[in-house]
């Protein structure tokens, strides 16, 4: 299961930046995961906790954004979201597309609990 490795790295970025920030408290985190990533996001929901165990975010909610898949065709000229498969155009069908997006994991954002001095 590569999400624990994925789960491990993300709370060590997330525990740096909490700690650079002088937060208290890390209240949610937020990634984006491509619907054409390898990242299967219960898995990853699962494991977050597992690798926040024992450390400075444990008990932090961690929020899982899909990014759908959107392609630009270059025989009609648009931009859609296709479904499956994914490499045709959404509004013409054509297989001569370039893949915008869909392949992110990205952490977006991290909710912190910080001070006022």
């Amino acid at each position: 299961m590569h999400e624990l490795s994925i789960a491990q790295i993300l709370v060590e970025q997330v525990v740096a930046a909490a700690r650079k920030a002088g937060a208290t408290r890390v209240i949610q985190v937020s990634v984006a995961l491509g619907n054409l990533g390898t990242v299967n996001p219960d898995a990853l929901a699962a494991a977050f906790p597992i690798a926040a165990e024992h450390t400075f975010i444990a008990g932090t909610t961690l929020s899982i954004r899909r990014v759908p898949v959107r392609c630009d065709c270059k025989a009609c000229g648009m931009t859609t979201e296709p479904e499956f498969p994914f490499q045709t155009c959404g509004a013409c069908g054509s297989g001569n597309v370039t893949v915008l997006n869909g392949h992110e994991l990205l952490l977006e954002a991290i909710e912190l609990d910080v001070p006022v001095n």
